[in-house]
């Protein structure tokens, strides 16, 4: 059997030696199923030291942005600065993209890393003088 992409499976306990029984055990499930674990993606770490879904830093208690997903928030807003000012992009096309970003980035503690994206990046129409 083949599976055309991967999937993503996070198991979390208090116990390293009980997170490596059970890796032992889906290996071994895996290998029934003729299936089996990418070696160097998978791990057995301290959950404080975090881990990246989705766009996502996962930590204990808390959920934060990513870096790529804020750079490329930043680039997107940048490039529809320079569309809007050509008269490429309306506002209301803009308006779209923050909404998507937003919602996306409001599954996270991103407030502040949203409003100070959007404080740098004001849209203004170049003159045609």
């Amino acid at each position: 059997m083949r599976f055309p992409r991967a999937t993503h499976r996070v198991l979390g306990s208090d116990s390293k030696e009980h997170l490596h029984v059970a890796f032992e055990k889906i290996t071994r499930f895996m290998q029934v199923i003729r299936l089996k674990l990418h070696e160097r993606k998978t791990v057995v770490f301290p959950a404080k030291r975090g881990m990246t879904f989705l766009g996502f830093r996962l930590y204990p208690g808390k959920v934060l942005a990513g870096k790529r997903c804020g750079k490329r928030f930043k680039a997107r807003l940048k490039q529809m600065q320079k569309e809007y000012a050509r008269g490429d992009i309306d506002l209301r096309g803009i308006k779209q993209v923050i909404a998507s970003y937003n919602g996306h980035l409001a599954h996270g503690a991103t407030k502040k890393l949203r409003s100070g994206i959007l404080n740098g990046f004001p849209f203004v129409k170049a003159s045609h003088e």
